[in-house]
């Protein structure tokens, strides 16, 4: 019901767009054609989820997993962990490979781990039987979940993951964008289902106080984004003075007036706004971090404060953290110990300045930042706290 409510909302709102502009020709073309893109796009991702739904119900209802999939034929793996292999809609690799599997692997080397991609390697129609045979066949000790929505026709529906967990399999899911009002809401078909939340971006738990909210912080666990140890900070020379690299669209709008502020003023600011699918690689990514001086990081997401991967990432690469002031980075990070906040822009401005002028304060807190790093946000730490004392 939720799912069919929040497409229906959305074409509602095209509609609204219509209205505003009836009096406005170019405008009201634009705004037909991006309803007709919207209504047949929604058509074909409902008709793909009806079919998925309805193949999945039909498959376990008259199917036993165990009859289907014999004994003899299970490969009795560790680990299976489902996970984005791309970035959006683009070829760069996702992020989800080096802080999740790398780690995962690197703290596990022994372990049997098998990939299961949501993006790649799929059937067009029956992914929840594809996805029931493959994890039958596994048989895995942990079914490990990043960006999973129950929404989503090509994730698997609440229904299966129920069936999985009669055959001992602990369900765990990793969660990245928490920070709005209707999260606990939105996963809240899988709730109970899902034996640990790994909430990354939201240690103060701010999650509201639906019952959904109180069901899901008794199993939570608040994690972080991890990343193995490297040096790629001593590897390049400190000749960016400034650098942000993130996105403006939508919610994160009010970041262009920063970025505009700082151009305004003669900041030597290196900055790219490009949407995901059009970003660097990650390579070039931690490169830039890496010959920074200065990382500036936005926390603000689509209803409250949120954790970003940017605050460890810029961390770990040697640069001093401008971070917008709030309570999740403060939650886990000393201000003006380990990191600088801002308020304002003039407060980003001056702060620039003042750390561009002085570079040795500038250095102290840097290292300090990058040291807790490098010691309390690990691979190993994340799977520790994950997993205590598992193997």
């Amino acid at each position: 019901i939720m799912y069919f409510y929040k497409k229906i909302n959305l074409i509602l709102n095209k509609l609204i767009i219509i209205k505003n502009n009836i009096n406005k020709p170019d405008k009201l073309h634009n705004a037909n054609i991006g309803l007709i893109i919207l209504v047949v796009n929604r058509l074909i991702l409902w008709v793909l989820f009806l079919i998925d739904r309805a193949s999945s119900y039909f498959y376990i209802l008259f199917f036993s997993i165990i009859r289907i999939i014999k004994k003899n034929e299970t490969e009795k793996v560790d680990f299976v962990m489902c996970r984005y292999k791309y970035l959006c809609n683009s070829e760069l690799e996702s992020i989800e490979k080096i802080t999740l599997e790398d780690t995962l692997r690197s703290n596990y080397p022994d372990k049997k781990i098998l990939i299961f991609f949501w993006d790649i390697n799929r059937p067009l129609f029956f992914f929840g039987i594809n996805f029931i045979k493959t994890i039958a066949k596994a048989n895995p000790k942990y079914l490990i979940f990043s960006s999973y929505s129950p929404d989503i026709y090509y994730h698997p529906m609440p229904f299966l993951l129920s069936r999985l967990k009669k055959r001992n399999i602990s369900i765990i899911s990793l969660w990245w964008d928490t920070c709005f009002y209707d999260f606990p809401i939105s996963i809240s078909s899988v709730l109970k289902t899902i034996d640990i939340h790994g909430i990354i971006d939201n240690p103060t738990m701010n999650f509201g106080d639906s019952k959904e909210a109180l069901i899901l912080k008794e199993k939570a666990i608040n994690l972080f984004t991890p990343f193995e140890l490297n040096d790629n900070n001593k590897k390049f020379d400190k000749d960016i003075d400034v650098v942000f690299l993130g996105q403006i669209s939508r919610y994160r709008s009010s970041r262009r007036t920063f970025i505009e502020f700082l151009l305004d003023n003669n900041i030597r600011l290196h900055y790219s706004t490009y949407d995901k699918e059009h970003q660097c690689s990650n390579e070039k990514y931690y490169e830039l971090l890496s010959r920074a001086k200065i990382g500036i990081n936005f926390a603000m997401s689509v209803d409250f404060y949120q954790l970003k991967a940017r605050v460890f990432e810029v961390m770990r690469s040697g640069a001093l953290l401008l971070e917008e002031r709030n309570a999740q980075t403060a939650s886990y990070f000393n201000e003006d110990f380990e990191y600088v906040a801002f308020s304002s822009k003039e407060e980003l401005l001056d702060k620039i300045n003042f750390y561009l002028k002085n570079p040795n304060q500038r250095l102290r807190i840097a290292q300090a930042g990058y040291e807790k790093v490098i010691r309390k946000f690990t691979g190993t730490e994340f799977w520790n706290k994950l997993l205590p004392n598992e193997f």
